[in-house]
């Protein structure tokens, strides 16, 4: 009981001081989340303690709240880690809000009466963790061809992964334990896997840079062309191959491989002869695209506002253009146009449109 005790407050100690590190040194929205997971995870450490819920008191309330809507920040916290576009809306909190209230409800009112509501809401809870953990692990590996920093592919394995396997991994063992489920979650092999787990956590947190990680990126139309690698180099240029760089520049601007289906950096690689690990490291730290789906829709995006601004398109439909240019589907292109632009694609074209 004692090394229980001591692995869970050792958890806590250090998710607390992470988070505190993670908000006073980054102001990225990854930055938050992943501050409001370490909390979150804290809380679970506490709340999952023996006999926790057995005598309530008001303390309690907000410790159940926090573990129980920590479910859904795992799966937001992977998505602004891994997605420099993600943004926060209403059904987001609307879902933490739910979930945190039935967290604190079954804590404080219905478990401590043993009223069947509280099995369900306890399952509820079970199965949302196992839900929100699986998103987050298929959105991990989803994203991660496209990513062009380095740091962060290898985070997606070093944290996303080994922490959703181990939720999925818990909560599976608490749902087929029925009724000793608690059991499961308070014994000590659970608090030394979220004593380990925090310290890697904390420890790669900690070590992560901001670029890398954590940085805020404000979307740039002007990095949609390697011409402007002058003006977008984040290093040392002299390592770069102009030759390369020309190479690259011919691929996209003179022969519009861009508008190729499933164009994937590999394949990229491969009509440039150079390692993939290579054409990743030169589009992320000499031409600024952290993403190779945000290249590409750089020159895709640049070609359909040529297309929109010229006269002799005017009777194209604005998805026919899109679709010559490269993107698969209406929405990713009205998504990306707005980001780029501010506006539609149709207010675009009829606000540059020649006059009477």
């Amino acid at each position: 009981m004692l090394l229980n005790v001591a692995l869970r407050s050792g958890t806590v100690f250090l998710l607390v001081l992470l988070s505190a590190s993670l908000l006073r040194a980054y102001a990225s929205l990854a930055a938050r989340l992943g501050a409001a997971f370490a909390i979150g995870v804290a809380a679970f450490a506490v709340s999952s303690t023996a006999n926790f819920s057995d005598h309530p008191i008001r303390w309690h309330i907000p410790i159940a709240a926090l573990s129980t809507g920590n479910a859904i920040v795992l799966w937001l916290f992977a998505c602004a880690l891994f997605n420099d576009a993600f943004k926060l809306k209403v059904w987001h909190w609307l879902v933490w809000s739910l979930l945190a209230v039935a967290g604190a409800a079954n804590c404080f009112i219905f478990m401590p009466a043993g009223v069947l509501i509280a099995d369900f809401i306890g399952a509820f809870s079970t199965v949302s963790v196992v839900v929100f953990a699986a998103m987050a692990l298929g959105y991990a590996f989803m994203t991660w061809r496209n990513d062009l920093v380095e740091g962060r592919r290898r985070m997606r394995v070093i944290f996303i992964g080994v922490i959703a396997a181990y939720t999925v991994a818990m909560s599976s063992m608490a749902m087929i334990s029925g009724h000793d489920a608690e059991a499961v979650l308070a014994s000590t092999a659970n608090a030394w896997g979220l004593a380990i787990l925090s310290a890697i956590f904390t420890w790669q947190m900690m070590q992560a840079s901001n670029n890398e990680l954590f940085a805020v990126v404000v979307p740039d139309p002007s990095l949609a062309s390697a011409r402007n690698i002058e003006i977008n180099a984040t290093e040392d240029k002299t390592n770069v191959d102009p030759k390369l760089l020309a190479s690259l520049e011919q691929l996209m601007s003179v022969d519009r491989v861009y508008r190729e289906e499933n164009l994937t950096v590999g394949a990229l690689a491969q009509k440039l002869s150079i390692p993939e690990h290579a054409l990743r490291k030169l589009i992320n730290q000499h031409l600024g695209h952290r993403n190779f789906t945000a290249f590409l829709n750089g020159y895709r995006l640049t070609e359909v506002k040529a297309a929109l601004l010229d006269p002799d398109k005017a009777h194209l439909p604005i998805l026919t253009i899109a679709l010559s240019a490269g993107f698969q589907s209406i929405g990713p292109f009205n998504r990306a146009f707005k980001a780029a632009t501010g506006v539609t694609p149709t207010d675009f074209r009829r606000a540059t449109a020649p006059g009477p």
